[in-house]
């Protein structure tokens, strides 16, 4: 297909405002040009002369052929059928009646006729203008907008192709039946995502840019490179491929819908999918949202999902963090640190590879609260300085949503991408969007030492924790044992240069394997320096010591690492590189 800008517009979900609204005050305007003073069709310009087009672009058209057309057959069909249409004396412009009946306040899909008893009648109604499926309800329609007005048509932005590994488009639920269960109100299909008296898709469009969307508003197809968090598997098929069905609690909006709704009770078996064949789910509006206006659900708080997370005393003492807590119940991490001492006081740790200590992917939520690292005995992991875990609980201009929502959602300029920060090509980043509205509530350019935030500071945060993981990575090499956080290389650590050897799996102390499960959880946590900047240093420092030395020795060697020196060293040291002391 081609693809192009109008293309990704409404990738989010249907959008229920028909082919007039998109530009105009009243929202009853055709992105295409003003459509309020439709002539009748028999006299209008060649362009629009056609009664097709009086049908979507019209209030009286549409009240009069929705019974006559189904929505489903191509253009020629429905010209067909409409060309005998009489003459609309004074058009009016899109508004009530071209979705409900006037009278009954119903949608006028009850007229339909010819389509799947099992289809809701707001999708009737929708798909009419907006059009999708033929009446076989998986053909798609040749539209009649498809060359010029991409972002109203839908037929390559709400259909995901089964026969292939990659996500093209959204995968619909035509049914009505699919709004049932405890906490979710969302009222169906097309409504779902979209609220039709608010037609104005910026959120939707936010989300499309976004991993949630998997970026498909950017990319149009993703793959595997691009999201593999939605792509990797078929998490809809239990055991594929070997993989725990418990998967689909994340890694699908159906199985998060009803995680969500109740952790406590949550049961894979009970997730039931609209998606078949090779079709597979991005994180939908419906699986965090139970209305199209915002309305959340709420999964609870932190010590109700986090399973695999210790010490429990942590856990216990994180808040009610409101808004954020459906966010935690995806990014804790899916093993800790405490829990793989529990697995190597029952197990011997030789002959095991790193598979089965695997702290899974961007654990924000176990770093944010400490509870997810390996922590080394005898040391003391206490944070001095942090208030990252008071963004939206108790600064102000923050929100009250918690430090999920009010860092990653809460400015206006961020929204559903979740970017607070913008990266270029080389990882370099460029703008903090979020900062005038959130960050610099703390952290004022004009502010002194670690309160300051500039482009330039938070390059060199960033440069450090980087270079520190690769020293770490460097100290690993040295004992023989290889590292590459590339999910094509799982289980990560390898007996010599990654590409065809042998998984690593004789750790020989609990020391070797802890500073392991680190280097693959900060690996695939990018933002671990901003979300706990000293507990980061503190598990990164503790494996370097122990990876160098054999031991805690409090010194480690930063030589060919200036910037990771420059990030470890304590503050107001004066300590040699070689010989770098801990926080």
């Amino acid at each position: 297909m081609v693809r192009d800008k109008g293309k990704w517009l409404l990738m989010a979900g249907l959008v229920l405002v028909l082919l007039g609204c998109g530009s105009g005050d009243d929202g009853l305007v055709s992105s295409s040009g003003d459509m309020t003073d439709l002539t009748p069709h028999t006299v209008m310009t060649p362009y629009f002369g056609d009664p097709v087009c009086a049908r979507c672009h019209t209030e009286q058209g549409a009240t009069s052929s929705i019974g006559l057309v189904n929505g489903t057959e191509g253009p020629e069909e429905i010209e067909t059928i409409l060309s005998g249409m009489p003459d609309i004396a004074d058009p009016s412009p899109v508004a009530c009646g071209t979705c409900h009946d006037r009278d009954t306040g119903t949608f006028l899909g009850e007229r339909a006729q010819g389509l799947p008893a099992s289809w809701s009648v707001q999708f009737k109604t929708c798909t009419a203008c907006h059009q999708l499926y033929k009446a076989d309800g998986t053909t798609l329609n040749t539209a009649y907008h498809d060359s010029w007005s991409a972002d109203k048509i839908i037929t390559d932005t709400h259909w995901d192709d089964p026969n292939t590994d990659n996500i093209e488009g959204y995968v619909i639920n035509t049914s009505t039946n699919h709004v049932s269960g405890a906490g979710n109100a969302n009222v169906g299909t097309c409504l779902d995502c979209h609220d039709p008296h608010n037609p104005a898709p910026v959120r939707n469009r936010e989300w499309a840019r976004s991993a949630h969307g998997g970026f498909i508003g950017e990319v149009g197809v993703v793959t595997e490179q691009d999201a593999a968090a939605w792509v990797h598997y078929d998490f809809k098929t239990p055991y594929f491929m070997g993989w725990d069905p418990d998967c689909q609690r994340c890694h699908t909006a159906t199985g998060f819908r009803n995680l969500a709704n109740n952790p406590a009770l949550y049961n894979s078996v009970n997730n039931v999918f609209t998606a078949h064949g090779k079709q597979r789910e991005l994180l939908y509006c419906w699986a965090c949202h139970i209305d199209n206006r915002g309305g959340l659900r709420d999964p609870g708080i932190f010590n109700g999902l986090a399973p695999y997370s210790e010490p429990a005393d942590r856990i216990n003492a994180v808040p009610d963090v409101k808004g954020s807590n459906i966010c935690m119940a995806c990014h804790i991490g899916r093993l800790s640190g405490e829990a793989v001492k529990a697995l190597v006081g029952n197990f011997p740790i030789s002959g095991t590879d790193f598979g089965s200590y695997n702290s899974h992917y961007l654990a924000a939520g176990g770093i944010l609260y400490r509870t997810v690292g390996y922590e080394y005995a005898g040391k003391d992991y206490t944070v001095s300085y942090f208030k990252h875990n008071h963004i939206g609980v108790d600064v102000p201009g923050t929100g009250a949503n918690g430090p999920c929502v009010g860092c990653h959602m809460q400015a206006e300029s961020v929204g559903h991408t979740l970017s607070p920060v913008k990266e270029d090509a080389t990882g370099r980043i460029v703008e903090i969007p979020a900062n005038a509205e959130i960050c610099s509530n703390c952290h004022m350019v004009t502010s002194t030492g670690d309160h300051r935030l500039t482009l330039d500071i938070i390059n060199g945060e960033k440069r450090g924790f980087l270079d520190a993981l690769d020293a770490l990575q460097e100290a690993f090499e040295a004992k023989n044992i290889y590292y590459s956080p590339d999910l094509a290389d799982y289980p990560y650590f390898y007996d010599g240069p990654v590409i065809n050897n042998t998984p690593h799996s004789d750790w020989q102390t609990e020391g070797t394997l802890g500073a392991a499960f680190n280097l693959n959880l900060l690996r695939h946590e990018p933002g671990a320096y901003v979300h706990n900047r000293q507990y980061t240093k503190m598990l990164v420092y503790d494996c370097l010591d122990f990876m160098q030395n054999g031991g805690l020795t409090n010194s480690v060697d930063l030589t060919g690492h200036y910037d990771a020196y420059v990030w470890l060293l304590p503050y107001g040291s004066t300590a040699p590189i070689t010989a770098v002391g801990r926080q």
